[in-house]
């Protein structure tokens, strides 16, 4: 897993385009100044008065192209059915404002093919809110919301804030109308008393959050920036259960609140590629809170180890197979505080239950057997008396010993066939060399590293 500090995730568009500008072909209803907005209701309002006045005026809408780019949002005219949009030599220029004159970005809820901004003009300084019309919606979400509009959004606005402060790309997060809207529908979702009931509201929330202000952002800082402004001041119960539905896995194109609390038919197959994909996602917000200095202040490894416990709990509580996948996914650092937690506590059988879980689906690979014991190194440091060592050791044994015996029913049935008895006599062998492993590790601190 890569521990830099930058996704070098391809985008639908380049770097070169960007700084180009990327084209739609749009309808220009009209543009006049307008006094400081102070709240949506009146960038709304002036949007549509000024629809409503230049169609009074009978002013007909333009065919223009709009350009947007990290230098700024340019619309020009051009020849009529103008098929390349980038090199016409005819074109006349009506609006250029750069990005940092960009005040406000709407669309009007009645009618998702309106769409505005408000810029401040370079000469005067006024305020001036310019109307478009969409010549179409593609791909729209169950609320109506455009995924190909959400794309470019959030492709754009995370190029134009790549190299903003985490306190200049908060601020602007909280300022756009994207994520009024989406603070609605989260503050709808934490009023649901049971999950997976508003799916089309599930979905919105997923789509909208991943791709305007997680997915399309490069840096993990802002990213982790981003996920602790929709996080910050919730309960730590309902943080968790977000973590889940941004992050967690999908199924059928709905988010698959069940699929941790099930008991896997053979743990020691590795997962498929879905549940792979579920794994990482979880993992990288939990990591990406690691890369941000503004969300440090609010999630230190307490607060973290806290909002895994409540994760692991969503809707259900989760099997020690999959929260042991997790945590080889989210790392040592996060792992080590789970054990510790344990061992302070004295929570023995939890701490042996883990361990024997990781074991298992670490599946004889060397690199995860050194995570472990990296881990239960760390966490011994802490258990200073010998009864809490022995203690853990004799769970520990019990573990081994009950999935030993679950394998052995299994190997004892009369319709197992030739190649799942050699599977599962494997199986055995690979318990009985990983339990050797481990206590002889705890017992003596030398690992084995054959195993």
């Amino acid at each position: 897993m890569r521990e830099d500090g930058y996704d070098n995730k391809v985008s639908l568009h380049n770097d070169e385009e960007f700084q180009h500008g990327i084209q739609f072909k749009v309808k220009f209803i009209g543009s006049l100044e307008i006094p400081k907005p102070t709240s949506r209701s009146e960038i709304v309002a002036a949007m549509r008065r000024i629809r409503y006045e230049f169609k009074a005026r009978s002013v007909k809408k333009r065919s223009i192209n709009l350009s947007i780019s990290v230098n700024g949002i340019q619309a020009f005219s051009s020849k009529k059915n103008k098929k390349n949009l980038y090199f016409d030599e005819d074109k006349t220029m009506l609006i250029q404002h750069p990005i940092n004159r960009v005040f406000y970005v709407s669309h009007d809820s009645q009618d998702l093919k309106i769409f505005s901004f408000i810029a401040r003009d370079n000469t005067t300084n006024a305020f001036r809110c310019n109307v478009f019309k969409a010549y179409k919606t593609l791909n729209l979400l169950d609320d109506g919301t455009s995924i190909e509009d959400l794309s470019h959004i959030g492709r754009f606005f995370g190029e134009a804030t790549r190299h903003w402060s985490e306190r200049e790309i908060a601020w602007a997060f909280s300022q756009l109308d994207s994520h009024i809207q989406l603070k609605k529908k989260i503050d709808r979702f934490y009023s649901c008393e049971h999950v997976g009931i508003e799916i089309q509201l599930e979905h919105s929330i997923r789509f909208c959050f991943r791709l305007v202000y997680f997915d399309s952002i490069r840096l993990h800082a802002h990213r982790g920036c981003l996920l602790n402004v929709i996080l910050y001041k919730q309960p730590i119960w309902f943080q968790a259960r977000l973590i889940y539905l941004l992050f967690g896995p999908m199924s059928l194109n709905k988010i698959d609140w069940e699929k941790f609390s099930h008991d896997r038919l053979n743990s020691f197959i590795y997962p498929n590629v879905d549940e792979e994909q579920a794994y990482f996602d979880l993992s990288r917000a939990f990591n990406v809170l690691n890369r941000s200095v503004h969300a440090q202040k609010a999630w230190n490894s307490n607060s973290k180890l806290a909002l895994l416990n409540e994760l692991i709990a969503q809707p259900l509580p989760w099997k020690s197979e999959y929260v042991a996948e997790l945590l080889f996914y989210c790392g040592r650092e996060l792992l080590t505080n789970v054990l510790i937690a344990f061992a302070m506590k004295n929570y023995h059988k939890e701490y042996a239950q883990l361990i024997h879980s990781l074991c298992i689906v670490a599946r004889q690979r060397k690199m995860y057997y050194e995570i472990i014991q990296t881990a239960i190194e760390d966490s011994f440091e802490r258990c200073t008396l010998v009864a809490q060592r022995n203690s853990i050791i004799i769970h520990l044994q019990n573990a081994f010993r009950c999935m030993t015996r679950n394998v052995i029913a299994v190997l004892a049935s009369s319709t197992i066939t030739q190649t799942d008895q050699l599977h599962y006599l494997q199986q055995l062998e690979a318990l009985d060399a990983q339990k050797a492993s481990l206590i002889s590790f705890l017992l003596t601190n030398q690992f084995d590293q054959n195993n």
